[in-house]
Order: C-alpha cells, then structure tokens, then sequence
C-alpha cells in the first residue's frame, strides 16, 4: 500500500528481510500514531478532570502518573524513524527496547486505572497505555519473527564428511 523504500536504509533493510525490508518503518509509524494518540488523550484528561480538587491524590498526581511512559515513548520513536533512515535498526534493538518500553507502559497503564473512581472519566489513559503497550508486543512479535528467519551460519566442518 504504501512504499517506504526511501524511509529504509539499506542496512536495516537486510537485517529485517525476513519479514519484509519495509516493516519496521511501518511499525515504527504505528507506534508513533498510537503513541501521540495516548499522549493527547493523557494531556486533555489531566488537562480536565484528573487533576480536579476531588479526583486528585496530590498536585499534579495525574501529571506525574501518566505522562512519563507516553512522552519516553514518543522520544524513543521519533529516534527510531532517523535510526532506521540513517542508520541500521535492527530487530533485536527492537525486541530489546519495545519490550522494556512495553512493560513499562503497561504497568503505567495498570497504575493509571486503578488510581482513578469508575465513575471518574480520569482513568481513560491508563486504556490507552494499554493498547500502546500491545503495540509495542505487537512491534515486539515481529522482531522476534525478523530474528528467527535471519541467516544463521553454517558449520563448514561438517560439510567434508
């Protein structure tokens, strides 16, 4: 659907050609939808009624909360689109940060729903950090799958039998 051959460099290409030398710009793009999508939605909340007098455990509780994994996520992604431009992303640079990252954000996420009242609207970031977080498991599946189909090297010694 859409070419991403001039968002990939070559090295990050041929590490990623087991599933396709264009995905992990698509999966970077993803993330970083997702990622800004739960950082508005994070803002607008706390902006309204997560930091209202009655909904709050301290000042800025809800700052404190609920912005730190999304804004780290943001930062981090935004830094993998010049990595994987200029540089070689490879899958197990993502396996290793998007895997971290999302069991960060997912407790973040956990944390943020159970800190609010149900009948509070406050809550509604901590679900959209949990969808980031199976984004970036998601990011995660497909660098495991870019890792197992990569060449693996052979024995030459054995060969001469």
């Amino acid at each position: 659907m859409f070419n991403f051959n001039s968002w990939t460099s070559p090295q990050t290409a041929t590490s990623w050609r087991g599933i396709g030398p264009n995905k992990p710009f698509g999966l970077i793009l993803t993330t970083l939808f997702v990622t800004i999508i739960t950082l508005i939605v994070t803002i607008i909340l706390n902006i309204t009624s997560a930091n209202e007098s009655g909904n709050d455990y301290g000042e800025g509780t809800g700052w404190i909360v609920m912005t730190p994994g999304p804004a780290a996520t943001l930062l981090w992604t935004i830094s993998c689109i010049f990595i994987c431009r200029y540089g070689k992303f490879t899958p197990s640079i993502a396996l290793g940060t998007y895997l971290v990252i999302a069991l960060g954000i997912i407790a973040e996420g956990v944390v943020s729903i159970l800190l609010y009242d149900w009948h509070e609207i406050a809550w509604l970031p901590g679900v959209f950090m949990l969808i980031l977080g199976i984004d970036c498991i998601v990011f995660c599946g497909y660098a495991i799958a870019a890792l197992r189909r990569q060449d693996k090297p052979k024995d030459i010694a054995l060969d001469y039998s």
